[in-house]
């Protein structure tokens, strides 16, 4: 049979250990509650990086266009001053001298870009987009060079629609021109004779709106 004193410190033993899990239980609790802080800050820092990533690379995206148009119009304005230069007229020799003396003129002012070959594509540009109006933001300096060299008015306004509809970049766009997309798509509307391909002809017929080439 246990002393009184036996009993006493018996119990003693017994109310430290539950004080010792008590203990280590909160903090326990204390650590899980932690690690679901740590876990919710980041996966709060990684949302709002996410975000903040995706508006400047949206920003940066929508720069980069405005400073490409706003090179377009500039270089349709350049193209405009000097037809009316010439009078809406390029006479042979001096329309050679007036654009090589230009083109000299701004290297050493603004560096590349103005060779005499690069003004009268601007020349040109002017020439065939008359309407700065009907300019379009989506697309580059770079598209428009390609385009120009389009002989066909019809076939310049669908690839300007196709740029834009399936968002071609200046390679695409020279991929399809080089490989005559415009003129193999017509070629199979022409071969179109199955009734069940009417419908078909027709759609084709509305994407490069060939009225007047048929």
């Amino acid at each position: 049979m246990l002393s009184q004193e036996s009993w006493k410190m018996r119990l003693g033993r017994i109310f430290c250990e539950l004080d010792l899990k008590l203990i280590k239980n909160g903090e326990l609790g204390m650590s899980d509650e932690k690690s679901m802080v740590s876990d919710s800050y980041n996966l709060d820092f990684e949302n709002v990086y996410k975000d903040v990533k995706n508006t400047l690379e949206e920003a940066r995206s929508k720069a980069y266009s405005a400073v490409n148009f706003y090179m377009v119009q500039a270089y349709w304005q350049i193209g405009r001053l000097i037809v009316e230069a010439q009078g809406g007229k390029e006479r042979a020799e001096y329309g050679e001298q007036f654009i090589k003396k230009l083109s000299n003129e701004l290297t050493i002012e603004f560096g590349k870009g103005f060779t005499s070959t690069n003004i009268k594509t601007m020349r040109k540009f002017y020439l065939l987009f008359q309407n700065s109006h009907a300019l379009r933001d989506q697309l580059s300096w770079t598209h428009y060079r390609l385009i120009i060299k389009v002989d066909n008015e019809k076939k310049r306004d669908f690839y300007i629609d196709e740029c834009i509809k399936s968002n071609w970049s200046t390679r695409q766009l020279e991929r399809q021109i080089n490989s005559f997309y415009f003129e193999r798509l017509l070629g199979t509307i022409k071969k179109i004779t199955s009734p069940f391909a009417s419908l078909f002809s027709i759609m084709l017929r509305r994407q490069i709106d060939l009225i007047g080439l048929l």
